[in-house]
């Protein structure tokens, strides 16, 4: 069963529903605001209360005005959300977007809609389409073509912070897939090194040491020969690293850092371990992403044929996902948690959804 998006209605003193002067009653309602959501555990400082059947909850007794702060328990991830004291009036509206109670469940894969992050993020001097996504620890990083991107905070639903990468414009980066690596440029880097798949020149693909002061390039990294690429992906349990496009994929062999010279690397042809095809192909190549003996593949444009696509190494075969009816276009592709969290260009604005397949 799908539920829609949950917004939250809270209101102050003197409620008739609430027993007590002062105390502060609101509903988790699903997205038309036609009914609530039962059982929704919500949060205020030290009190906490569970939505009853109609979706009301209660919080009875004085509550300071000062720094409220509700906190919702929404199945593995809460969202917190600052009231002010002026917002507290009888007609006080809270809005919590884009956070389900439920799935959407299309041939055993979970849907659900983690938000549309460009309500979050400034608004951009130049638009550009959004292009990869990476995410580590709590962090997500939506980029863009010609390499600037946003941080969002997924466990605090905040927006934290913008960059770019390539601000000269050098290396003409697409940005089609990010991914994190397995090394720091540096002990006291705050992330891993980024890597950005470019599809503009030379199709290689670029180590950024990024963080919330600005980033860094570390190195290039370059293929034994040139291959019409634009998305590279880890499989970090492996150490491989694939290139796909089109109707095949290949594998190479994952480098260390400290195979980088003068900051570049070119694999040797022993590093290519070989490729496979498959069908249906790709309708037009997006981003991936290697997780046990699958890739998973966004692939589409909105007026073309959006999918999903989940190629199984040990079976050979390819299973989709159908999305057509997002009417956006997906782009870069991570996965945490066992969820596998997907940008998606919507006229340059970002939207992320995130997908769990079922276990084999």
């Amino acid at each position: 069963m799908k539920s829609g998006f949950i917004f939250l209605m809270a209101a102050s003193a003197c409620l008739a529903s609430c027993s007590l002067n002062n105390s502060v009653e609101g509903y988790v309602m699903d997205a038309l605001g036609t009914s609530g959501v039962p059982g929704i555990e919500v949060r205020m400082g030290h009190r906490t209360a569970v939505t009853d059947a109609t979706g009301r909850y209660c919080f009875e007794g004085r509550v300071p005005a000062m720094n409220r702060r509700l906190v919702l328990n929404l199945e593995d991830r809460t969202a917190e959300y600052a009231i002010l004291k002026s917002d507290f009036a009888d007609t006080s509206v809270v809005t919590v977007p884009d956070f389900y109670s439920g799935y959407d469940i299309r041939n055993g894969v979970k849907i659900q809609k983690v938000g549309d992050l460009y309500k979050y993020f400034p608004k951009p001097v130049t638009v550009e389409a959004v292009q990869g996504l990476a995410i580590d620890g709590d962090e997500m990083f939506v980029f863009y073509n010609n390499g600037g991107y946003d941080c969002y905070n997924m466990k605090t639903s905040r927006y934290e912070y913008s960059g770019d990468i390539d601000p000269e414009n050098q290396y003409r980066l697409h940005c089609n897939e990010a991914f994190f690596g397995l090394e720091k440029a540096f002990p006291d880097s705050e992330h891993n090194l980024v890597y950005i798949s470019e599809c503009s020149t030379y199709f290689n693909v670029y180590l950024y040491d990024i963080s919330s002061k600005g980033s860094t390039l570390y190195g290039t990294l370059s293929m034994p020969y040139p291959i019409p690429t634009s998305s590279y992906s880890l499989d970090a349990e492996n150490r491989y690293l694939y290139a796909h496009n089109d109707n095949w994929i290949r594998r190479y062999r994952f480098p260390e850092l400290s195979e980088f010279k003068d900051g570049a690397l070119t694999l040797e042809p022993e590093d290519f371990y070989g490729e496979v095809n498959f069908e249906p192909w790709l309708t037009i190549p997006q981003g991936a992403c290697a997780r046990g003996h699958k890739l998973y593949m966004p692939s589409g444009w909105p007026s073309n044929h959006c999918y999903i696509y989940v190629y199984d190494f040990d079976k050979e075969t390819v299973e989709l996902v159908d999305i057509q009816d997002f009417g956006i276009e997906p782009e870069g592709i991570d996965e945490v948690g066992g969820w596998f969290y997907v940008a998606f260009n919507h006229w340059g604005r970002a939207v992320v959804y995130r997908f769990q397949f079922p276990e084999d």
